[in-house]
């Protein structure tokens, strides 16, 4: 009895793992340094939070915060089955309470290949679908961790489908494969290149590109993001900051988010539709420039008197509440100027940089050090490209 009952054990084990072209498909991150590979007929979709550049933290606290980049379900969007990945890069102790909550009961070690410290612990709860239902649900967690790097996977399914899901769940777990991360760090002089399937540009080592996805997949398909000096406060400054230090770039898109030639992004962007303060009139200076590589493009200087009196007036109260207080002197809302490159990538769409939060008392410092970015800006043609036609604008 006991060996047929061992015997039953084995085929059912046989009978439940998934093959392995079960798993055809995989999500892999270069920025944060691994892959996991995932079952024909699922998709994936970001689960990444509001806010995930800044968070209210600074550098370091970021880099100690959980990341959501994606999660993995089937297509049936009422079905509660999934694995959802969560991404610490450095953990510290609040992190490791979140990963490992109310110290994981059960927790056991689980062999992944590669991997020398992996665990898994399982629970059974109730969950919320998106259409108002609720099922009982079985939940498996696992946790892999590298260094101070911690991978963790949650697979949820249907209590009742636990014995088809959770061989499906072990063997995602068992794929995940953890490699140096390519995250954009910052380094001490030099300057770095970013680079996109359509073109490149230069920045110096001191800075960081964030917004871009961690999906090495739709990395590739995006032309946008934050480029952000070592002092970039966000949206305040404090008095006396380092010029220049938030630059956004990406395709330029009209109101209807639709691509736009050179000749409509700038008659948006400086024409009336291009006021960028809601205070009073914007005094607009256009300036036509050349990139290192021969491209003509225009740099758009806007700036509100309106602005410009409330910042000094923001400046004058807070070194009075400084002064009174005996503290350092609070952080306020910068800028009065914004400053916006326009270059054209073919005849119908244009890659636009805006400088926002730029105070005119800085203006020289911050466009000597944005001008030498856009202006490193390079076209990749790919075979069978057409040449550009730059039209020049007076």
């Amino acid at each position: 009895m006991l060996i047929a009952s061992i015997a039953m054990q084995v085929v059912l084990s046989a009978v439940c793992q998934p093959k392995a072209e079960a798993l055809p498909q995989e999500y892999r991150s270069s920025q944060l340094g691994f892959s996991i590979r995932y079952p024909e007929g699922w998709v994936k979709g970001h689960i990444g939070v509001c806010g995930n550049t800044y968070m209210g933290l600074d550098e370091a606290g970021m880099r100690k915060a959980a990341l959501y980049p994606v999660r993995l379900r089937t297509a049936d969007v009422g079905d509660c089955l999934g694995m959802s990945v969560t991404v610490w890069r450095e953990m510290s102790e609040n992190g490791r309470l979140e990963a490992y909550p109310n110290g994981a009961p059960g927790r056991v070690a689980f062999a992944t290949p590669g991997v020398p410290n992996a665990t898994k612990w399982t629970r059974a709860e109730i969950t919320p679908l998106m259409n108002g239902a609720h099922v009982p649900s079985w939940t498996a967690i696992y946790s892999i961790e590298k260094g101070a790097r911690v991978v963790q996977l949650t697979g949820t399914c249907n209590a009742g489908e636990r014995a088809k899901y959770e061989p499906m769940f072990d063997e995602m777990a068992r794929t995940v494969a953890l490699f140096e991360p390519t995250e954009d760090q910052r380094q001490e002089g030099g300057v770095k290149e970013f680079r996109r399937p359509r073109f490149t540009f230069e920045y110096p080592g001191e800075w960081i590109v964030t917004g871009i996805p961690h999906d090495d997949e739709e990395a590739d398909k995006s032309d946008g993001g934050v480029l952000r000096g070592p002092q970039d406060p966000g949206p305040h400054a404090f008095v006396g900051m380092r010029a220049g230090q938030t630059l956004y770039f990406g395709r330029w898109m009209d109101r209807e988010y639709k691509d736009g030639g050179l000749e409509k992004a700038l008659e948006s962007v400086a024409g009336t539709q291009g006021d960028r303060f809601a205070m009073g009139d914007t005094i607009t200076t256009k300036t036509a420039f050349l990139t290192s590589s021969g491209v003509q493009g225009w740099r758009v200087v806007q700036r509100s008197p309106a602005a410009t009196k409330k910042m000094k007036e923001q400046v004058r109260k807070s070194k009075a509440w400084a002064k009174e207080k005996g503290k350092p002197i609070p952080p306020i809302s910068m800028g009065d100027c914004a400053v916006t490159y326009l270059i054209p990538l073919d005849g119908a769409t244009t890659v636009c940089f805006t400088g926002r939060y730029v105070a005119s008392t800085e203006l020289d410092q911050t466009l000597a050090t944005f001008d030498a970015i856009v202006r490193s800006f390079k076209i990749v043609r790919r075979p069978g490209d057409p040449e550009l036609k730059t039209v020049v604008f007076h």
